[in-house]
């Protein structure tokens, strides 16, 4: 599970440099030549919030996550995966099973209307991205399970690789 992890990740993460040059493209057309493009401005926001929900995961089994630096430095190895674990199991997985469980018919929905964004020039076909959520979501649920079994923690102020 871990290979697919990566391999997501690594592919939505080659988007990004599409997402920048759209903003780009968007912000030069509208402040330079007051040209707004309605789905355009969608199609960045969808892109990117994409983009995040896929690396997310990704991250999280690198052990590259954010973390609270005044804190963890100030602990051992030992409870900084402690930490790590409670975090897991306490905060993590509860609320990506509950953001799943409640995403399921959330999307079914959007998927039923085929749904779009809202405006005379908006993005069509808004439930392909809103699919993205419980996927987000099945993918840091696996992350957050190979986080708690992860056997060791990274010295303070270092990341896995590093």
């Amino acid at each position: 599970m871990g290979r697919l992890i990566t391999k997501i990740g690594r592919v939505a993460a080659w988007f990004l440099p599409a997402v920048l040059a759209l903003q780009i493209i968007i912000l030069v057309l509208r402040e330079g030549f007051g040209i707004a493009i309605g789905w355009a401005d969608d199609l960045s926001l969808a892109l990117h919030g994409t983009c995040f929900m896929l690396v997310a995961a990704w991250t999280l089994s690198l052990n590259r996550h954010v973390r609270i630096d005044v804190l963890d430095r100030s602990l051992s190895r030992r409870w900084r995966k402690t930490l790590d674990r409670i975090g897991a199991l306490c905060l993590l997985l509860p609320m990506m099973g509950a953001l799943l469980v409640t995403s399921l018919p959330y999307v079914a929905r959007s998927w039923q209307s085929l749904e779009g964004t809202a405006g005379t020039d908006g993005l069509p076909g808004l439930f392909i991205v809103k699919t993205a959520i419980p996927i987000f979501a099945v993918l840091m649920l696996i992350a957050g399970f190979m986080a708690a079994l992860r056997k060791d923690s990274p010295p303070s102020g270092q990341m896995d690789g590093d």
